[in-house]
């Protein structure tokens, strides 16, 4: 914008912007957030890292626990269009969850983590899934339908066509 035009009185700065906001074309954000929250030591730092070198396993990978909140961004290319993901790494330590909160939004797709080795998973799942929806003031329908799936139950399900991949490369690696 021409500074000058800040210079004018009030109605030419109000007209010069209603012509303009008009002739805007609104640009595409082919941008998401993606939250991974849950326990500690379930692995979401592992599979964030799997998700930004396709799925390739890192010889590197310390294991150790995230401090806090770790923001890592990947592009992808997508029919043709670039998307950028910003993948959160949310530190799953006791002392953490209150910090959580304030980084819930609404526009977000959340993947949480239990610990399937303690049998706790469904009342730890039950309270991931309350904090998300508490404090990012979500509407959850389709938790309550959620179960686990034996192998034989993998095929059996109509997977939306951005789940298909996700759920051959599981059948893959039971194998």
């Amino acid at each position: 914008m021409d500074e000058s035009v800040l210079q004018q009185p009030r109605t030419i700065i109000s007209a010069w912007f209603k012509n303009n906001n008009r002739v805007r074309i609104p640009k595409k954000l082919n941008e998401a957030k993606v939250v991974f929250l849950g326990d500690g030591g379930a692995g979401k730092t592992f599979s964030i890292q799997r998700l930004l070198n396709n799925c390739e396993m890192q010889e590197e990978f310390s294991g150790e626990s995230t401090p806090g909140i770790s923001i890592q961004d990947c592009k992808y290319e997508i029919n043709g269009e670039e998307i950028l993901i910003h993948y959160w790494d949310f530190g799953g330590q006791e002392i953490m969850h209150s910090m959580h909160r304030m980084f819930l939004t609404k526009r977000t797709l959340y993947v949480v983590f239990v610990n399937a080795r303690d049998n706790t998973q469904d009342e730890r799942a039950r309270y991931w899934l309350h904090n998300i929806k508490s404090f990012a003031d979500l509407v959850l329908k389709e938790h309550e339908a959620a179960r686990w799936l034996t192998r034989e139950e993998l095929t059996d399900v109509e997977w939306l066509p951005a789940d298909v991949a996700v759920a051959e490369k599981i059948e893959e690696e039971m194998d």
